[in-house]
């Protein structure tokens, strides 16, 4: 199941990597995200995503889940990032500069990230993977945070 989410997720991020180099548009999705509520609802959903891959920390540390319940919460961790590409180009499938470029490339490099730490070639990185992957995630969860306070400040 691993190896599926794996390719899942990577087959996601090169689609997105492949329409924005090649600058490939969808008329319907363009207008729909020019929409003002069609932004809110549709980041809003980003944002529960990006902030509910904080619940499998926070059920490690602080709960201290172990056994089935951990497998469990894991497997539920990596569906989500593996999706989360789906969710951020329904969002904005063209972040051309500035922070919105910055967060873009933070986030990917996440999923990245998250994806070679289920790969079993790069179990000998796991310790440096995952702080990597929480620095990472860290980032991206202010960057949001900032990119929201943003939106509403100027808006």
């Amino acid at each position: 199941m691993k190896k599926t989410k794996n390719i899942l997720a990577l087959v996601l991020f090169l689609l997105f990597l492949v329409q924005y180099a090649a600058k490939l548009d969808f008329d319907y999705l363009m207008q729909l995200q020019t929409n003002p509520n069609y932004r809110k609802w549709s980041g809003f959903s980003l944002l529960i995503i990006i902030l509910s891959q904080w619940i499998l920390p926070v059920s490690r540390g602080i709960f201290d889940l172990t056994g089935n319940a951990l497998e469990k919460m894991i497997a539920a961790h990596n569906w989500l990032g593996v999706i989360s590409p789906l969710v951020f180009y329904f969002h904005s499938s063209r972040p051309d500069y500035g922070l919105l470029l910055f967060l873009t490339v933070v986030f990917f490099t996440n999923i990245l990230v998250g994806v070679s730490l289920n790969s079993v070639s790069f179990n000998r990185y796991l310790r440096l993977g995952i702080l990597l992957h929480i620095f990472l995630s860290a980032s991206i969860t202010i960057l949001a945070v900032f990119h929201v306070w943003l939106v509403y400040y100027y808006n």
